[in-house]
């Protein structure tokens, strides 16, 4: 027996404990006891003062630029940007200049000219970088040593106000998103486009109707004095959030002025250069306004695998939401994890939301249906909730009626175990998600960004404790008000039109007042 486990066995204490007794002792010894030699053993300390997770310090300089620094156990940290900027800014520039930028970040610069170079270095100290844009807020951050944090906050600081956006490059990320465009046609599940069409057939070709993505009909528009022309009118200090977790907040701050404050952005230090036509700032607000877009396509043979793949049609049906400002945005979160949802397979334990009702109501009687899925999208003026439903072509009917059902459902009484089931998975997805330090970087930076004050999650699990199925009745009553958004994606023989969802929604609305 000792030969069998002795090869695995730490060699601390294989060279503390003889073998049998170490086999012995590492058997039967409770967790909650030392093992025999270890008594006084102390473990090694990340700090030697107390850390109060979530307690966040907030700096702001005479430019506009905020700081928020939080501290967290660990030699790592998380620190970088986030920028109030985003696809939904793009009025007046062409469609996909933010999806283009997003490929150049960490290019050529002015202090960091060679991309190889600073690459290596990024890799030699153990960092990662990386940048995320939404339609309304661009990240810019890094995982690192400590001792990392000057060069990365000045790597950073390059990106965003020192860029050189050389020809050959804005060339290579045009390839790259058309490359990722595609991609996004031939994956079987084309979640992330018939989102983009959703937001579009919900607001317009403005604000958040404004694609994420590059089009190939528009993509040879985009020149670099697009490029920096938009980042000198949207990543200005006044629009930015630097943040860091597990970090000192006045050393911090003391970098990022070195970094972002008194070094000027390349279109301030080098004006002669910049001479570029600056068109008008989009401050619009989102107007809501429903709507549909059908798009006729082949999907069959899409697996990518030899296993044949199921043809499916894509259903989206959509209603206005709330921003994340909004009294009642935290109703809806708890909203969608009632209605939650996923895919036909679901590999995983417990706490994963199957018994939530797309999966218990819809999934488990269909056996044709991929997925069906609740979405809340919530923005800063406004927001838009959503059933995406993929099912095979000749059962578009039934899906429909799958989904409007489940909306109309949301507006009677729901029962105290499930509710209190869907604020249990919603507060567990909450804390579980802030154990990660980049998670929790993002949720401050965007935090002091969308509200000007970091909430802590403690006040989130209060306010989901207080949700009652009285409000979530009035906020799905006011949604259902709302004029429906459809997309859908695919063979749409069997699709029912527009108007004959609209007619099926009130014709629900009626039959659920009589079953009250």
């Amino acid at each position: 027996m000792s030969r069998i486990f002795s090869p695995r066995l730490p060699l601390y204490l294989a060279k503390r404990l003889k073998v049998n007794t170490a086999l012995n002792e590492a058997l039967t010894t409770p967790l909650s006891k030392p093992l025999s030699g270890f008594e006084n053993y102390k473990h090694q300390k990340t700090s030697s003062e107390d850390i109060q997770l979530f307690n966040s310090k907030i700096t702001k300089f005479s430019n506009g630029l905020t700081v928020a620094t939080e501290k967290a156990y660990g030699t790592f940290c998380t620190i970088g940007v986030a920028v109030n900027s985003g696809s939904r800014f793009e009025t007046y520039y062409p469609g996909g200049t933010t999806h283009i930028l997003q490929k150049l970040a960490f290019a050529s610069s002015e202090n960091y000219p060679n991309p190889m170079e600073t690459q290596s270095f990024i890799s030699k100290s153990g960092a990662l970088l990386d940048c995320q844009s939404t339609r309304d807020c661009f990240l810019y951050a890094s995982s690192c040593f400590h001792s990392s944090q000057d060069d990365v906050l000045s790597i950073i600081s390059d990106t965003l106000h020192r860029p050189y956006i050389m020809d050959e490059e804005v060339e290579g990320a045009k390839e790259v998103c058309l490359m990722e465009l595609q991609q996004m046609y031939r994956n079987p599940d084309p979640e992330p486009l018939v989102m983009d069409w959703l937001h579009r057939a919900a607001y317009g070709n403005n604000t958040l109707g404004l694609g994420k993505f590059v089009e190939e009909n528009t993509i040879d528009k985009i020149k670099r004095e697009h490029l920096l022309t938009y980042m000198s009118q949207y990543h200005s200090p006044s629009n930015m959030v630097v943040a860091g977790v597990g970090v000192d907040h006045d050393h911090f701050v003391e970098m990022v002025q070195r970094h972002f404050v008194d070094k000027k952005p390349i279109w301030e230090s080098n004006k002669e250069s910049f001479s570029f036509k600056l068109p008008k700032f989009d401050d619009s607000h989102s107007q809501y306004t429903g709507g549909k877009i059908y798009k006729e396509a082949d999907l069959s043979n899409k697996g990518l695998s030899i296993v044949e793949f199921p043809e499916l049609t894509h259903f989206v049906l959509g209603f206005e939401g709330v921003s994340f400002k909004d009294k009642d945005f935290v109703t809806c979160c708890v909203m969608q994890y009632i209605l939650g949802g996923g895919k036909s397979f679901s590999a995983g334990g417990p706490g994963k939301g199957m018994y939530t009702r797309l999966y218990m109501d819809v999934l488990r009687y269909n056996g044709s249906m991929y997925n069906a899925q609740a979405f809340n999208h919530s923005y800063s003026d406004s927001g838009v909730f959503c059933i995406h439903i993929g099912d095979d072509p000749k059962n578009m009917s039934t899906a429909v009626d799958y989904a409007v059902f489940e909306f109309l459902k949301l507006t009677i009484p729901i029962p105290d175990d499930e509710l209190n089931r869907a604020k249990q998975l919603l507060k567990s997805q909450l804390l579980m998600n802030l154990e990660q330090k980049p998670v929790m970087f993002e949720d401050l930076a965007r935090q002091i960004l969308g509200h000007g004050e970091r909430k802590c999650p403690m006040n989130y699990i209060k306010e989901i404790e207080a949700v009652t199925s009285e409000d979530i009745m009035n906020v799905a009553r006011k949604m259902l008000s709302s004029i429906p958004t459809v997309v859908a994606y695919g063979n749409l023989k069997s699709m029912p039109s527009y108007d004959d969802i609209c007619e099926r929604i009130e014709r629900g609305k009626r039959e659920i007042i009589k079953f009250k």
